[in-house]
C-alpha cells in the first residue's frame, strides 16, 4: 500500500463539512468487519483521539491489509470470521468490507486535513460500491469544488444525477433540480455557456418599463463572465426554419432549437405588476436535460428597484448569495397595542425604549419597547402635548385646560403649572434638568423643580419647540415660519424665516433639523448657518452629510420614513400610509413605533 502522510492539525473547513470524528461517522459498519479487524480500527480511534496520529495510521494500515487479504467478498466464497447475518446484510447490500475500509480511511484523512489522500480513498470507496452512496458522492463533489477541481465536480454531479433519476442509490434523498442547479453554477465558473433569452412576458407593466427592462436584462446577462447570449436574430432564424412559434413552443421543440444553436440554457423572464407590487419571475431550461429545472422570484413595491431585482437574479443564477450592496429593506411586525381613545400626541426616548402617549380620554401611557405598559395615568382633561427626556427618566404633558405636568419615570408627579392657555409643545433636556414649554406665543424655561428661569414672548403662535440635550439652547418654530434660537440665559442667539408652518424640530449635538408643513427640510448648524434645504420627496446626494445629520433626517418626514441604508452611508426613503398620524424610529430602523388612531404598532427593518 502506498504510504500516506498526515499533517497533525485539524482543518476547520473539513470539521464543518464532514463532522468532527471519522470513527463516529463509520462505527455502524462494525457489523460488517471481523472482530479482529474492527479491534484495529478501534485502536486507531483510541490513538487519534489522544493525538497519536502516527500510531492510528499504522493500525488503519493493518486493518486495510487484513481486509484486502480476505477478498473477494462473494456469497460463494465468504471468508471465515466475517459476519454475513441480518445486521451486516443491511450494509453489505451496498458495499463490501473492502470498500467500507476505504471510506473509513478517507474520512480519517479528511478529519486531519490531508485532502489529497482523502480524495483518493473516497474515490476508491465510491468505485467499489455495489449501490452508489449518494451522501459520499455529494461530499466528494463538494471537496472537488473546494479544491477548484470543477471539471471533476461537474462529472461527478452528472453521475449523481443519473442514479437519482434512476432511484438507484442509498443515503439521504437529493433533488434532481438541485443537482441541475449545481451543475449549472459550476459550468458558469468552468467554461463558456451559450444562453438563449426568450422575449419577456409582461402583465400590467407600463410600456416605458417594458422596453427598458428587456435591454437591461439582456445586458446584465451578457455581463456575466462565461455567459454568452445568442443573438436574437439567430434564435428567430432557427425558429422560422423549424416552423416553431416562440409564444407556443414546447419543451421538446425548445431543446431542438437549443441544440442547433449549441446553447446550454434558455432563460425565460417575466415581469408582472399586481396591485402595487412588481414581481420578477425567471425560469431556466436545460437543453441537455430538455426540461425547466430552476425558478427565481423577486418582488418590490417600487419600480426604481426593478434593476436591483435583475441584479439579484444574476447573482443567484451564478450560485452566489445576494451581495449586501443589493439588499433591500423589508418591514417586520413586532407588536401592537390599543389605547382607550384617540392618540393626540406621542414621543419616545432617544433609544425608543420608552414610549409616551397622550390620549383624548385624558389617559397617559408610558410603554416599553416590547409593548408592555410601564405606567398608565388618568387625567380629568384631554392630553394635547407630551414630551419625554432623552434617556427616558422624566416625562411631561399638557392638558386641554393648559395644565403642565412634570413626572418621574415611576409616575410620581413632581410638579404642575396652570398656564391658562393652550400648550403648544414641550422639550426636556437630559435627566430632566431643564424643561422648555411653549404656551401660545410664550416660551418658558424651567428647571427640574419647576422654577421659571426666564420667559419670552414671540410675535407669532408657537407650533413646535425643543431644547438641546444639555439644555444650553432652545429652539422654537412658529405657525408662520419663523424659527428662533435662544441661549440658556434667555437671550436670542439667531432667527430664521422658512415661510411655512414649522411642525417638527430635531436637535443634535452640532446641527438642527427643521421640518415644515409643506414638506421642506432645513438643516442648520448651531450658529444658524444653513447646511442644506430640500423637499422630503426630493432625490439628493446623502453622501455629503455627516452621520449626525443622517440621524437628524431619519424618522418621519411628511409621508415618508427615512432610515439608514444597510452600509450606514446613505438614507432610504419609505412611503408611509396616509392614515398614520405619528411615528418614531431609530436611525437604523431597528425599532419603528407608529400610531394610527388609537392603535400603536411596532416594526423593525430587516435587510434581505
Amino acid at each position: 500500500m502506498k504510504k500516506f502522510f498526515i499533517f497533525i492539525f485539524f482543518s476547520n473547513l473539513f470539521f464543518n463539512l464532514f463532522g468532527a470524528n471519522w470513527y463516529e461517522k463509520n462505527k455502524q459498519f462494525s457489523v460488517v468487519f471481523s472482530s479482529e479487524v474492527w479491534r484495529y480500527i478501534e485502536k486507531a480511534n483510541y490513538n487519534s483521539n489522544r493525538g497519536n496520529v502516527k500510531l492510528a495510521e499504522e493500525y488503519l494500515k493493518i486493518a486495510k491489509e487484513k481486509t484486502e487479504k480476505c477478498e473477494p467478498f462473494t456469497p460463494s466464497n465468504w471468508p471465515n470470521g466475517w459476519p454475513r447475518d441480518k445486521e451486516s446484510l443491511k450494509y453489505l447490500k451496498y458495499a463490501t468490507p473492502s470498500a467500507f475500509i476505504y471510506r473509513i480511511i478517507g474520512d480519517f484523512c479528511l478529519d486531519l486535513g490531508y485532502t489529497k489522500e482523502g480524495i483518493k480513498y473516497l474515490e476508491t470507496y465510491l468505485n467499489r460500491c455495489i449501490i452508489p452512496d449518494a451522501d459520499y458522492y455529494i461530499i466528494l463533489a463538494q471537496i472537488y469544488e473546494k479544491e477548484g477541481m470543477y471539471n471533476q465536480a461537474i462529472n461527478l454531479y452528472y453521475e449523481i444525477l443519473k442514479f437519482i433519476e434512476n432511484k438507484n442509490y442509498w443515503g439521504n434523498e437529493y433533488s434532481v433540480n438541485d443537482i441541475e442547479k449545481k451543475i449549472k453554477s459550476l459550468n458558469i465558473i468552468f467554461r463558456k455557456n451559450l444562453v438563449i433569452i426568450l422575449n419577456p412576458f409582461f402583465i400590467d407593466v407600463p410600456s416605458f418599463i417594458q422596453s427598458d427592462f428587456s435591454s437591461v436584462f439582456t445586458e446584465e446577462v451578457n455581463n456575466v463572465k462565461n455567459l454568452i447570449v445568442i443573438p436574437r436574430n439567430d434564435f428567430i432564424k432557427v425558429l422560422n426554419e423549424q416552423k416553431f412559434d416562440e409564444k407556443t413552443i414546447e419543451d421538446e421543440e425548445l431543446a431542438i432549437v437549443g441544440k442547433i444553436l449549441n446553447a446550454d440554457y434558455v432563460i425565460k423572464p417575466s415581469l408582472a405588476k399586481i396591485v402595487n407590487t412588481y414581481i420578477l419571475n425567471v425560469d431556466i431550461f436545460s437543453i441537455k436535460s430538455k426540461k425547466w429545472f430552476e425558478h427565481y422570484e423577486y418582488k418590490t413595491d417600487d419600480m426604481r428597484y426593478i434593476p436591483n431585482m435583475i441584479k439579484r437574479f444574476i447573482a443567484n443564477f451564478q450560485g452566489l448569495d445576494i451581495p449586501p450592496s443589493l439588499y433591500l429593506p423589508e418591514t417586520k411586525f413586532l407588536w401592537s397595542y390599543e389605547t382607550d381613545d384617540l392618540v393626540n400626541d406621542f414621543k419616545t426616548s432617544v433609544d425608543n425604549k420608552k414610549i409616551l402617549i397622550g390620549c383624548d380620554s385624558g389617559s397617559v401611557y408610558l410603554m416599553g419597547d416590547k409593548g408592555q405598559v410601564i405606567r398608565k395615568l388618568k387625567m380629568p382633561e384631554k392630553i394635547i402635548k407630551v414630551s419625554i427626556s432623552p434617556e427616558g427618566n422624566y416625562f411631561s404633558f399638557f392638558t386641554l385646560e393648559g395644565v403642565l405636568y412634570f413626572l418621574s419615570v415611576n409616575g410620581s408627579i413632581l410638579w404642575t403649572k396652570k398656564t391658562g392657555n393652550m400648550g403648544r409643545g414641550i422639550g426636556i433636556s437630559e435627566d430632566g434638568k431643564f424643561i422648555v414649554s411653549g404656551v401660545d406665543k410664550k416660551i418658558f424655561y424651567m428647571d427640574k423643580k419647576g422654577e421659571i428661569f426666564w420667559d419670552v414672548y414671540l410675535p407669532e403662535i408657537i407650533s413646535s419647540i425643543e431644547i438641546k440635550k444639555d439644555g444650553s439652547l432652545v429652539f422654537a418654530g412658529t405657525e408662520n415660519g419663523r424659527f428662533y434660537c435662544y441661549k440658556d440665559d434667555g437671550n436670542l442667539k439667531w432667527e430664521k424665516n422658512v415661510n411655512d408652518k414649522i411642525i417638527n424640530i430635531k436637535v443634535g449635538e452640532n446641527y438642527i433639523c427643521v421640518e415644515t408643513e409643506k414638506g421642506m427640510i432645513y438643516l442648520y448648524d448651531l450658529n444658524g448657518n444653513e447646511v442644506k434645504s430640500f423637499r422630503n420627496d426630493e432625490e439628493i446626494d446623502y453622501s455629503i452629510f455627516k452621520s449626525e445629520i443622517f440621524e437628524l433626517i431619519s424618522g418621519k418626514k411628511g409621508n415618508f420614513l427615512f432610515f439608514l441604508s444597510y452600509d450606514k452611508k446613505s438614507l432610504w426613503r419609505y412611503t408611509l400610509r396616509d392614515r398614520l398620524t405619528f411615528l418614531s424610529s431609530l436611525p437604523d430602523g431597528k425599532l419603528i413605533v407608529s400610531v394610527e388612531g388609537k392603535n400603536i404598532f411596532a416594526f423593525t427593518i430587516i435587510w434581505k
